[in-house]
């Protein structure tokens, strides 16, 4: 089972990253709906190839991290990485 990465209301920092999956095309709709219910995530660009942009957001690096482990361990992942982070201090949020 997939750790939700949810932020509190008032973080201390907000990590922002970019990950981009290459997923079987027959599964594409299947791990979409995972990432944005289990993960939160924003989907800014797919292809009916299986190319995934997706937008992961969490107060801690690690949880982002272990969302990109647990997405490569998916059936119908070929494969998710990180191609993006950002790290926002809670005074800029």
């Amino acid at each position: 089972m997939s750790t939700p990465i949810i932020a509190s209301s008032q973080p201390a920092a907000l990590h922002i990253a970019s990950v981009a999956l290459f997923v079987r095309p027959e599964q594409l709709a299947r791990i979409q709906q995972r990432l944005v219910t289990d993960y939160r995530a924003e989907i800014h660009a797919s292809e009916s190839t299986g190319k995934l942009v997706a937008v992961l957001e969490s107060e801690h690096e690690r949880a982002i991290a272990n969302a990109i482990d647990q997405l490569n361990n998916t059936a119908g992942v070929i494969h998710a990485s990180l191609v993006y982070h950002e790290i926002i201090s809670g005074e800029d949020l």
